[in-house]
């Protein structure tokens, strides 16, 4: 094939990219920059369920509108049901509602929290009513043995949280405890549990549960804590450790020990969450799009996707660049790396670790794998069977290490779960390989150099600018692609190897 058939399929991709960028930017408005202008979190809940060809109600709590947040632009997407709004306990529930249901179900509530910045509660002059217990038998005295354990080593209503905590883990309440939790020894069922004990001791109590809000992205999931009405405003207390604590940044969806979802019909209803920022004010100047062809763009961008499949998206829509520095790194600089896109994969998983925590759990994993991996080279062990054991191995060091931090209470172990066990072990393979062919200085040079260019990847590719401008204008990724072709024919000298010969050169 000639260059200029290259040459014209790069150019042609390149004008529509650049074309539907501009139109886009010029036409329909979209900012080209990200906007901070308001703190904006469109959440949206996904349940799904099956249904098994009879009636099926149901209902889960809606979001409500609290002091500090507001909640804006509801909406629900359950095609074929009946809607209707209840008010139960002070909560808001949405029941859907089918005459004839079977199969997976999938229904959704989506909705936008406002930050307005308003963190100060307002001071109430009487008390709460306290709920009462209503616990009979074996739980009420279970809970009363937890109180009256927790009030001797307790001096004031603080010390005493910290105390009942204290007794539900502790071994010489483990009977009490047991009745108390069930089968379900969850931070929810803690919450529940802590608050009915300190209504035994006539403290209003109540327990809250909502989600914790930031700009990063992350795997989100309802957060639970107590509350405790104390000098006129409701403090919040921490369940693990039972201090006050500051949750500035967590939006209470629903207070009681009522439950999210309620079903009456169907089997294994389950939720999951997604919680998306940063890309708010693009999206709400689509939605308010008039004329057929703007619609039009809304039905076909990403924003038209369900937040979970968004979130992938962000992610995803990165890679291509990442491949594309470490196609200019290797073929046109010259730098050597583990694999073809290895580096590319591992920036990717920096992003769950960070980047020190990514480093170092990549250099102390690959250097157990590197140890057990030359010990297996011993055994005389065939391919296929070398490379399965290797896996596990990898996987029991990865297990280790989540262990071990979070038992040092270091949050980014738990993440080296998120790394790629296959690219791991793949990287140890040729780093042995390597080390017999050429010796441990190349092995250690490439090793080091994976690891510079899986860096500046991830620098380039967590970049607030990147992301925003390949999520809201995915069709730059066609100006990727004619770049990257344009690279495959590249035949010169890579940089490296100037620097290499130069001798040559000063000789002729």
């Amino acid at each position: 094939m000639s260059n200029r058939h290259l040459y014209v399929l790069s150019a042609f991709l390149t004008l529509v990219g650049v074309g539907l960028f501009v139109a886009k930017l010029m036409i329909f408005g979209l900012p080209l920059t990200p906007q901070n202008k308001s703190n904006l979190w469109e959440v949206e809940a996904h349940l799904s369920f099956r249904g098994s060809g009879g009636p099926v109600k149901i209902s889960q709590i809606l979001a409500q509108s609290q002091s500090r947040f507001s909640i804006i632009d509801q909406a629900f997407v359950s095609p074929g049901y009946g809607l209707t709004t209840t008010q139960e306990k002070g909560q808001k529930r949405i029941t859907f509602s089918k005459r004839k249901v079977s199969g997976e179900q999938n229904l959704y509530y989506r909705f936008t929290v406002l930050d307005k910045g308003l963190n100060k509660a307002r001071k109430k002059k009487d008390a709460p009513h306290i709920n009462p217990v209503t616990w009979q038998g074996s739980r009420l005295v279970a809970a009363q043995a937890i109180l009256d354990a927790a009030t001797v080593k307790s001096a004031d209503t603080p010390t005493l949280i910290v105390a009942i905590i204290e007794q539900l883990e502790a071994k010489a309440s483990a009977s009490h405890a047991r009745v108390l939790f069930g089968k379900q020894r969850s931070l929810e069922t803690k919450a529940e549990i802590v608050s009915g004990i300190l209504s035994l001791a006539k403290l209003p109590a109540r327990s809250v549960h909502g989600l914790s809000l930031h700009r990063a992205h992350y795997q989100p999931h309802f957060s639970h804590w107590l509350e405790l009405f104390d000098n006129g405003v409701w403090q919040p207390y921490s369940l693990i450790t039972g201090q006050p604590t500051d949750l500035e940044n967590h939006f209470p969806w629903w207070r009681g020990a009522l439950p999210f979802v309620q079903m009456e019909g169907g089997k294994r209803p389950v939720t999951n969450l997604s919680v998306s920022w940063g890309e708010e004010s693009a999206l709400l100047s689509v939605k308010q799009a008039t004329n057929d062809v703007e619609k039009a763009l809304l039905n076909v961008s990403f924003f038209s996707l369900p937040l979970d499949v968004q979130q992938v998206y962000r992610i995803m829509v990165v890679a291509p660049l990442g491949a594309l520095l470490l196609v200019f790194l290797r073929n046109v600089i010259g730098i050597g790396t583990f694999g073809t896109f290895m580096p590319v994969l591992m920036a990717m998983s920096f992003r769950e670790t960070e980047l020190f925590w990514g480093i170092l759990l990549f250099t102390i994993i690959i250097g157990i794998s590197l140890i057990v991996r030359i010990y297996f080279e011993s055994l005389k062990l065939l391919v296929v069977p070398r490379l399965a054991a290797l896996l596990i191995v990898v996987i029991l060091v990865m297990a280790g290490l989540s262990i071990l931090g979070h038992k040092m209470g270091l949050g980014g172990g738990l993440s080296v779960a998120l790394f790629p066990m296959v690219i791991l072990t793949m990287t140890v393979e040729r780093i042995s390989i390597l080390w017999d062919e050429r010796g441990p200085a190349q092995a250690i040079k490439h090793g080091i150099s994976s690891l510079a260019v899986a860096s500046l990847c991830y620098v380039v590719m967590t970049h607030d600018m990147v992301e925003h401008l390949l999520f809201v204008f995915p069709e730059l990724l066609l100006v990727l692609l004619a770049i990257t072709l344009l690279l495959g024919r590249y035949t010169g000298y890579r940089l490296m190897e100037l620097v290499r010969f130069r001798v040559l050169a000063k000789e002729a």
